[in-house]
């Protein structure tokens, strides 16, 4: 049987959209390769275990993005690109399986909240928000 490659990713955020502090990229302490793999193998976390899993399969594995913030303000369009683009580029670059773990707060609409201009947004805020002017997808998964 061949040698299966798993791509694993993990971006981790709670936005806090009250707020007024942007979160950027170094925030989420991102890593990638053999420094992700060195700091999440053999812990009780999601990717603790898919490496786990891949590394009983003898997968080559491969770590594009691991990222996760503290719950604050909202997301940097910069970072949240960055993050998107590496994970995509990760999986694009071929795989068998990719492993993901993201958290709940990225989703629908944190993305579209992250370009507010003001202080915070409540949810009876978010029908002002014109989704179909987005430039790019809520997530790195959903087509344009």
């Amino acid at each position: 049987m061949p040698r299966r490659k798993i791509v694993i990713a993990s971006m981790m955020h709670e936005t806090n959209t009250f707020s007024p502090v942007p979160t950027p990229l170094e925030s989420f302490r991102p890593l990638s390769g053999d420094a992700a793999i060195a700091e999440l193998e053999n812990t009780n976390t999601q990717v603790g275990g898919f490496l786990d899993v891949a590394q009983r399969m003898g997968a080559e594995i491969v770590v594009p993005l691991i990222a996760g913030a503290h719950p604050s303000g909202c997301v940097e369009r910069g970072a949240y690109e960055d993050m998107c683009d590496a994970i995509v580029g990760g999986i694009r670059g071929g795989c068998d399986a990719a492993f993901l773990a993201f958290t709940a707060r990225w989703w629908p609409r944190t993305w579209t909240t992250a370009l507010c201009d003001g202080d915070g947004v409540t949810s009876s805020d978010l029908p002002l928000f014109d989704d179909r002017k987005r430039r790019r997808p809520l997530c790195p998964f959903e087509p344009l």
